[in-house]
């Protein structure tokens, strides 16, 4: 009888081990797709929470405008740049890897960034002379590889021939924890994948001749491997330097849930902006300093992206610190009431 409990404690323990490890029974496939929903790419990406037992609240996080969402798509390999990858992960627009997943682990063969500036123009990363390695099965907490990968880098404005590059990258899964998306719909022992690369080359500039480049990308997926095989919530940046001379960069955070919408400003009264008020700094990360040409002391009021007041202060002035070291990071509105009159300012917490 003992035997059997002993066994029975270790297959559980085990099962309940692989059920939150990064396998190959559980990668990604082809034909898996997700629409995400694109956010403010200013909140916080919570680098420094990592660990067991984590909690990242993005309940708070707000749209952001134009373009609502984002289609992330496996599908077959079809691009004859990485004839030794067999599949790819596209984010139209804007990113597309590519990458191979065997019994052992998860390599990818280079990248493709589509920038929105034209003077930088497109760029591809080819990995076919020494591919980077991304994931050894099985992956869980506290996991962790890093690697050196060597290829070509191909830029449609200045390399379009190609160049040689290299770089490094380091892969772990940094935190597992409690995921809390808009709605406060809230995920469980969840992982966090972070990844951190370097690739550098050089080009030829006109005026400047060669120029060496950098591009940087660092990206947090957060999984549920016990629901899918793709992220239930991505921040990515990326960014892109030539020397001083030409720089890119961008964010991009996606979300399975709906963001909470920017607040009806219909729905808070009497907003006549009738006279200017600051606040600084913002983003805030506790507190911060109103200032305003409204006469004498106010009532200021804090109110989240749903309209609701949470905080609130009476008799305040200008040049006096307001502190919001209880908020959660997130997008909030201050507004400042004075003689029947109010004004409103938008105010980022990190």
């Amino acid at each position: 009888m003992r035997l059997i409990l002993v066994f029975s404690f270790f297959s559980l323990f085990f099962s309940t081990f692989l059920a939150q490890s990064f396998l190959s029974t559980n990668a990604a496939q082809v034909g898996d797709n997700v629409t995400l929903y694109v956010c403010d790419d200013t909140f916080s990406n919570y680098d420094a929470d990592n660990g067991s037992n984590v909690t990242w609240d993005f309940s708070n996080i707000t749209s952001m405008d134009g373009e609502t969402t984002k289609t992330l798509s496996v599908e077959s390999n079809l691009n004859t740049d990485f004839v030794n990858a067999s599949n790819v992960s596209s984010i139209p627009s804007f990113l597309e890897t590519y990458w191979n997943s065997s019994s052992s682990g998860k390599s990818s063969q280079g990248f493709v960034y589509y920038t929105n500036d034209n003077a930088v123009g497109n760029f591809k990363v080819k990995f076919n002379l020494d591919e980077e390695k991304l994931i050894d099965y099985p992956f869980s907490l506290n996991s962790s590889l890093t690697d050196t990968y060597n290829g070509v880098f191909i830029n449609d404005a200045y390399a379009s021939n190609g160049a040689p590059c290299s770089g490094t990258i380091t892969s772990k899964i940094d935190a597992k924890g409690t995921l809390i998306l808009p709605g406060n719909n809230t995920y469980s022992d969840v992982l966090r994948h972070k990844v951190e690369e370097t690739t550098i080359s050089t080009i030829n500039l006109p005026f400047f001749g060669p120029t060496a480049v950098t591009v940087i990308r660092k990206q947090f997926d957060y999984y549920d491997l016990t629901t899918n095989n793709l992220p239930l919530f991505s921040h990515i940046y990326i960014s892109y330097d030539a020397g001083g001379v030409l720089k890119d960069n961008i964010t991009l955070v996606l979300s399975t849930i709906d963001p909470v919408a920017e607040p009806n400003t219909a729905k808070i009264e009497s907003i006549n902006s009738s006279f200017q008020i600051n606040i600084k700094p913002n983003p805030s990360k506790g507190s911060f300093q109103l200032s305003g040409d409204f006469v004498g002391t106010a009532k200021l009021n804090i109110i989240d992206p749903n309209g609701r007041e949470i905080m609130s202060y009476q008799d305040v002035s200008s040049g006096e610190v307001i502190d919001v070291s209880e908020l959660f990071p997130g997008l909030y509105y201050v507004r400042v009431l004075n003689d029947g009159n109010s004004s409103i300012i938008k105010l980022k917490v990190d």
